[in-house]
């Protein structure tokens, strides 16, 4: 496949810069953060002591674990692409995975998504409205399964809770969940998008002049676009979603157990089942935390929040865990940036890789 025009890669590598940016200022601010912390009794006794107590091979092995969390997104992703076009390469979809991550650190939107479609058309052939929907799609299917989690690890009632707390968590959870597994079926219905797309862009075409209305026109015709292949992969046969919704547990499963091995590295004990309970939350939660300022400290303060009454940890191992999580998504960054630079490069660069993919 050709790599991506002039005008695309230049805007890829724009969000590159952009990215790096985001994550030197993510790096300072989380420095700052434990920094301010430490002063605090609290951050003395999640901190002081931590180099010492740390098994730096379980560690670096939970890294690896949590890490490995987005091949299993990729193969969510991939189970959903048609039979009809090209298959891409695990490996393939998991570096163009990680490069939308830092494209959605850098640009405002779905544009990591907008991104990896593009790239998935340009390196293995795959049309970006199908790559798009099946990426969306996706997305979706981790929602709704992360909010089924939610409620299933609840109602086992193996969670180690405190009575006087295990009322507000049970609500908290109640809510995410549902709002989650709402939001995964609404998707499955995409109609009502082409019709909202038509009464808006669309109308504004016919009444915007010159350029305004030509850049209506094609954004209604992009949506419709979009449609048409949400409903293609909505024909899908059920054993294709229900691949694709094992991969997604299997996914969060993996995170979940990479953050337990984190949380075992630096001496804590906490209840597996907290923990898959606390990121599974944290997760179904994500889009309405990210569509409001301070997203991430919101995202950072719920995870420590479920993961103080759920868990079974303290209050300092419980920051520990946090900033360990927070540090591994830093991580994935810069592998999103390293994977992306690879992916813009110029085609002689990429060769040899392609041939072996």
């Amino acid at each position: 496949m050709s790599p991506p025009d002039a005008a695309s890669a230049s805007a890829l590598r724009s969000a590159l810069k952009r990215g790096l940016w985001m994550v030197l200022a993510l790096m300072g601010g989380v420095g700052l953060l434990v920094a301010a912390l430490s002063r605090t009794d609290l951050g003395q006794e999640a901190f002081a002591d931590l180099p010492g107590r740390t098994d730096p091979l379980i560690l670096v092995f939970s890294l690896v674990v949590m890490s490995a969390g987005m091949l299993f997104v990729a193969l969510r992703w991939r189970a959903l692409i048609p039979a009809e076009h090209p298959s891409p390469p695990p490996l393939g979809l998991t570096l163009i995975t990680c490069a939308a991550l830092l494209v959605n650190y850098a640009l405002p939107g779905p544009m990591g998504e907008l991104a990896a479609a593009g790239l998935v058309r340009y390196r293995y052939g795959v049309p970006a409205s199908v790559a798009l929907a099946a990426g969306l799609y996706g997305r979706f299917i981790g929602l709704g399964m992360a909010g089924f989690g939610v409620s299933a690890l609840w109602l086992s009632d193996t969670l180690p809770v405190p009575p006087e707390t295990a009322r507000l968590v049970g609500g908290v959870s109640g809510l995410v969940a549902l709002g989650a597994m709402a939001g995964a079926a609404l998707a499955l219905r995409p109609r009502w998008i082409s019709w909202i797309s038509s009464r808006t862009a669309g109308a504004l075409a016919e009444r915007l002049p010159g350029r305004l209305g030509v850049f209506m026109a094609r954004a209604d015709s992009g949506v419709r676009s979009l449609v048409e292949a949400l409903g293609q992969i909505g024909q899908l046969p059920k054993r294709a979603w229900l691949t694709a919704a094992g991969w997604s547990l299997s996914g969060h499963t993996c995170v979940a157990t990479g953050i337990w091995l984190g949380a075992v590295s630096i001496g804590a004990a906490p209840a597996w089942t907290g923990v898959l309970f606390t990121y599974l939350a944290s997760a179904a939660a994500v889009v309405a935390i990210f569509a409001i300022p301070g997203g991430q400290l919101a995202w950072d303060a719920l995870f420590f929040g479920f993961l103080t009454v759920t868990a079974g940890v303290s209050e300092a191992d419980a920051l520990a865990i946090t900033a360990l999580q927070r540090f591994q998504q830093i991580l994935l960054l810069l592998i999103g940036a390293t994977a992306l630079a690879w992916l813009i490069a110029p085609r002689a660069a990429r060769e040899p890789v392609d041939r072996e993919g």
